[in-house]
């Protein structure tokens, strides 16, 4: 069996610095999977966006929105069962 070592841990490293937003220290409590969740989100809200940019800036509340979106579809149909 060969064992492959990624060439670059960069990927590995921008994922543990984004659940360190996630999960700090005054949320130390949080469930597992509603971790998972919010991090699912964060990872969405800034993949391949520059927070350096207007465009960058532009493409994640563009994101935000579409979210939202989707979540007060959810809710409004929820509400009408």
């Amino acid at each position: 069996m060969l064992f492959a070592i990624p060439a670059s841990s960069a990927e590995d490293e921008r994922s543990f610095s984004s659940a360190g937003f996630t999960m700090n220290r005054l949320r130390g409590r949080l469930d597992l999977e509603n971790f998972r969740r919010e991090h699912r989100v964060r990872r969405y809200l800034t993949a391949g966006t520059d927070p350096h940019t207007q465009v960058g800036r532009l493409n994640r509340i563009e994101r935000l929105n579409h979210l939202l979106g989707r979540y007060a579809a959810q809710v409004a149909e929820a509400g009408d069962q």
